[in-house]
């Protein structure tokens, strides 16, 4: 484990954000996440987009998911001392991490549990991923094609306690604002947990075979955001592009073989046009126009 210094860049203007982070660099998925910053790019920049434009100052957000807290530390930063983080990663191994990473920041708008959040507060089953510190989750992912060594080791779940996001937001006792869920298919039903709240941004994973554990698909947890009333948008891993809302009657596929993973923004048209008062244009060579 070693700790480095790391700059990102804010897409909207010339400021910087600075982290100090530990990385395991032989776990996959934490070099995959060093790689991207080492290289001077962001992980997942469209999350990291929507992050910087909906997340303001004083906000109250959610990290569910938060593995060894890359996001949840840019919320810290973005909701600054007046503002509450709530994070949650039940693998023990990224549990401590993610802490580490939250006190080397010196961060006190932070709350980090070590629970799963699910649709109602029950027990749940556990899986650790021996593939990646990444891939942990409460189907088991033995049962994907790809991952051998979890299948080779068939380690047992451990049983644990989950939390709601309704149960949780409510102990805060503040209106929450943005959410981002990464929960390797389960995410469908953890929104079903939301009860009665309403944030202006919510950030889920389309994670097709992790859904269909849980009989989920992208058309469910579509259907399920539609009536709360929400939209939902396409963004795509550029630099800040404008999130392009989905059709009611668009069926997404996510590939070919429908194993590809995608984020999808649930959110509304005012709210958008809220966090994009300019959107960027996609430049079109002038000769393009040229009879």
């Amino acid at each position: 484990m070693t700790t480095y210094a790391l700059t990102l860049k804010n897409l909207l203007d010339d400021d910087t954000f600075a982290f100090k982070i530990d990385f395991d660099l032989n776990d996959s998925n934490q070099k995959l996440i060093f790689d991207c910053y080492n290289k001077g790019r962001c992980y997942e920049p469209d999350i990291t987009a929507i992050m910087l434009r909906a997340i303001k100052p004083g906000d109250f957000v959610i990290d569910v998911g938060a593995n060894i807290g890359v996001f949840t530390l840019l919320m810290a930063k973005l909701v600054g001392p007046e503002g509450k983080v709530l994070a949650f990663e039940p693998d023990p191994d990224n549990f401590a991490a993610l802490r580490r990473n939250i006190e080397l920041n010196g961060l006190e708008n932070v709350d980090a549990s070590q629970v799963p959040v699910w649709c109602a507060s029950e027990e749940v089953p556990f899986y650790k991923s021996a593939e990646s510190g990444g891939g942990h989750s409460i189907w088991d992912p033995g049962l994907y094609i790809a991952n051998k060594l979890t299948r080779a080791q068939a380690l047992p779940p451990v049983k644990v306690l989950a939390t709601t996001l309704e149960q949780e937001i409510a102990t805060v006792g503040r209106r929450c604002s943005f959410i981002k869920v990464d929960a390797e298919g389960a995410d469908e039903k953890i929104l079903e947990g939301l009860g009665v709240h309403r944030p202006a941004f919510i950030i889920a994973e389309s994670n097709p075979f992790g859904a269909s554990q849980f009989g989920c698909s992208n058309d469910t947890m579509r259907r399920l955001m539609a009536g709360y009333g929400y939209d939902c948008f396409l963004i795509t891993n550029d630099d800040d592009s404008l999130p392009a809302m989905v059709p009611d009657n668009t069926t997404l596929t996510n590939g070919f073989n429908g194993y590809c993973y995608i984020n999808l923004l649930f959110s509304t048209l005012h709210n958008v046009g809220r966090a994009y008062p300019e959107a960027p244009v996609i430049k079109i060579p002038v000769e393009e126009f040229k009879g």
